[in-house]
C-alpha cells in the first residue's frame, strides 16, 4: 500500500534530497516486512521475502535512474540559461554599437534637410526615414536584450499619455511619408494597471508597423 506511492514519488520528485528520503522510507518498509517474518519458513513467507529483496533492488535502480535524469535535466537547464545570457550579451553589445551611429545619421540628416536645396530635400527625407527605421529596429533589439533580465513593475498608468508620447516620437516619420497621424484625446485620463516600459514598447511597435506598411 505504501511502497509503490513512495517509490513513484521518489522517481518523479525533482529535489535529490527528498528523493533519497522517499526512497529510504520505502526501503525501510520493505526491510521491516522482510525481517519480521524470519521465523516463518513457509513457502509463502520465503516468496514474500524474495519479492521484498527484488523490491529493494528495483528501488535502488529507480532512484539511481532518477538521479541521473535529474543531473541531465540540470545540465540542459544550465546550458539553456547560459545560451540565453550569451544571446542577451550579444544583442546588447551589438545594439549599443549601432545606436550612436544611427542617432548621428538622424541628426545630420535633419540638419542637412533644413539647409538643403529643393531638389535635395526628397533624398534627405528618404535618408532620414531610413535612419529612423534603423534606430527603431535597434531599440527593439535593445528591448529584447533588456526583457530577458527585466521584471515587470506594475503601477497605475496614464495610457493616453503614453500613447501621445509614442505618437509624438514618430510624427516626423509619418510626415516624411505624407501620412496623417493623430492621437484621439477622447480617452484622456484613462488609467490601467501595467508596466510603463512594456506598454510603451507595445505602442512603439504598433506605430512602427503601421507606418511601415501604410502606403
Amino acid at each position: 500500500v505504501f511502497y509503490l506511492p513512495l517509490v513513484c514519488t521518489a522517481v518523479l520528485y525533482r529535489d535529490p534530497r527528498c528523493t533519497w528520503w522517499f526512497a529510504g522510507g520505502a526501503i525501510a518498509m520493505v526491510l521491516i516486512g522482510f525481517v519480521l517474518p524470519m521465523v516463518n519458513l513457509s513457502p509463502g513467507s520465503v516468496i514474500n521475502r524474495s519479492l521484498s529483496v527484488l523490491a529493494i533492488i528495483a528501488t535502488a535502480l529507480l532512484v539511481r535512474l532518477a538521479g541521473s535524469m535529474q543531473l541531465r535535466l540540470q545540465m540542459h537547464s544550465q546550458q539553456a540559461q547560459a545560451a540565453d545570457r550569451l544571446k542577451a550579451q550579444i544583442l546588447g553589445s551589438l545594439s549599443g554599437e549601432l545606436r550612436a551611429p544611427s542617432r548621428a545619421i538622424i541628426q545630420h540628416a535633419e540638419t542637412l534637410a533644413s539647409t538643403s536645396l529643393p531638389g535635395q530635400r526628397g533624398v534627405l527625407d528618404q535618408l532620414h526615414t531610413a535612419a529612423v527605421r534603423l534606430s527603431l529596429t535597434i531599440e527593439n533589439l535593445l528591448d529584447l536584450a533588456e526583457a530577458t533580465d527585466r521584471a515587470l513593475h506594475l503601477e497605475m498608468l496614464d495610457i493616453a499619455g503614453i500613447v501621445r508620447q509614442a505618437v509624438d516620437d514618430v510624427r516626423h516619420v509619418a510626415a516624411a511619408k505624407h501620412i496623417w497621424l493623430e492621437s484621439d484625446s477622447g480617452f484622456a485620463g484613462t488609467q490601467a494597471l501595467g508596466d510603463a516600459w512594456a506598454v510603451r514598447r507595445i505602442a512603439d511597435n504598433l506605430l512602427s508597423n503601421a507606418l511601415k506598411f501604410t502606403p
